[in-house]
């Protein structure tokens, strides 16, 4: 998610910049950029030139980008889940004489010894 968010911020800052017909100067516009990852108040004060429309746009950008970071990271969820689905429908079901409260499975290092008919691990 983190990796989509950076890699999706910048363009969608320039697009919400420009949509909104917001020009600020090249030099800026790196500020603008680490302001906007931060996506706070003092981390906008910060940028030299700025004004509320900027900022306003700047937020929505942010917004954007996590759309989409969320989007890549949702439709993973989706193909995991999927997979874990069709896996469910292939596994065999526990024999009902199984399904009681005694372990069937003692590791080696496991100390044993029987006392009247109780088993000490």
């Amino acid at each position: 998610m983190n990796n989509e968010f950076a890699a999706s911020l910048p363009s969608t800052l320039v697009t919400e910049l420009s949509d909104n017909n917001l020009t600020i100067p090249e030099s800026t516009m790196q500020k603008l950029l680490s302001a906007a990852t931060l996506n706070t108040a003092a981390a906008y004060r910060s940028v030299p030139g700025i004004n509320n429309e900027i900022i306003a746009a700047a937020s929505m950008a942010v917004k954007e980008a996590y759309v989409k970071a969320f989007r890549l990271t949702y439709l993973a969820a989706i193909g995991f889940g999927g997979a874990a689905i069709i896996a469910a429908f292939f596994t065999k079901d526990i024999d009902k004489s199984m399904k009681n409260s005694h372990r069937a499975v003692r590791l080696e290092n496991e100390e044993r010894r029987v006392e009247d008919e109780k088993v000490v691990v």
